[in-house]
């Protein structure tokens, strides 16, 4: 082969190669814009984020929302099972690309930027006994409450760390509400929908449960993303807003909490 024809060998390849390269950058880019990964405190939480163990597939308000943003901005949706100090790290990591929590709960707030609130979440303690009027829980003293190990009650803490109030841990939100059940605290500590999901489980059908007449403290939940994904919190800040303003909000909550409320009397069918 001549000068010539290798030169023009040695043309073409590069050519190939740069075109190549082009077309796997644009993949990757086109890739990167078309998923958003979830990370989950698995088995996550009532309404926001559960398993659903019969369908075997995620469902609650996050799981409602991202459909909207799927339809209305053609995004894969994927969720990534973890606990949540491994949430965190998969956020920071760029293995997943949100997480629905109050930054004040995280570790290193610092390194997160957070979106728009998806709802607010209120803070209520519950008891077997009704609470009398004007009752506040500041004014408590002397009394156990049963909480999540390793959570963080706002509205609550102050009076752990005073030792007014004595709090009692448990691994999960059904056994302290089992322990609530059997007299081992005086109240247990719960936002509203993991209450529902926990006291109206069947093996707890026959108990009265009643919830304060105000919430201990109420924070708001946004989605947290990485410092850098200014682009992905402008997206998800948009379609919440929409999310909202149509009332898809409000007829997902509706959905998932069906047949649940406060106060629950004790009746087994």
């Amino acid at each position: 082969m001549g000068g010539s024809g290798v030169w023009k060998l040695r043309t073409f390849a590069k050519a190939l190669m740069a075109f190549t390269v082009t077309s796997v950058s644009l993949v990757a880019s086109a890739s990167d814009h078309q998923v958003i990964s979830v990370t989950v405190n698995a088995p996550g939480s009532f309404p926001y984020l559960y398993f659903d163990r019969t369908r075997q597939t995620y469902e609650g308000l996050v799981p409602d929302f991202l459909t909207h943003v799927s339809e209305q901005a053609g995004y894969s949706i994927v969720y990534l099972d973890a606990s949540q100090f491994r949430s965190e790290e998969n956020i920071v990591s760029g293995r997943a690309d949100l997480y629905l929590a109050n930054p004040e709960w995280l570790q290193n707030p610092s390194r997160f930027i957070a979106s728009s609130p998806l709802i607010a979440h209120p803070t209520y303690l519950y008891s077997t006994q009704p609470f009398g009027t004007g009752f506040t829980a500041d004014r408590l003293s002397g009394v156990t409450i049963c909480a999540h190990r390793n959570y963080v009650y706002t509205g609550l803490e102050s009076g752990f760390e005073e030792g007014r109030l004595t709090r009692v841990d448990s691994p999960d939100h059904t056994s302290m509400a089992h322990m609530l059940a059997r007299g081992r605290c005086d109240f247990a500590v719960y936002n509203p929908y993991n209450a529902m999901d926990a006291f109206y489980q069947k093996s707890l059908c026959h108990l009265d449960v009643f919830q304060s007449p105000v919430p201990t403290s109420v924070v708001e939940l946004p989605f947290v993303m990485r410092a850098d994904a200014v682009a992905l919190k402008a997206l998800i800040d948009r379609h919440i807003e929409g999310f909202a303003v149509s009332g898809e909000l409000e007829a997902s909550l509706a959905h998932h909490l069906t047949g649940r409320d406060f106060p629950k009397r004790g009746k087994c069918e």
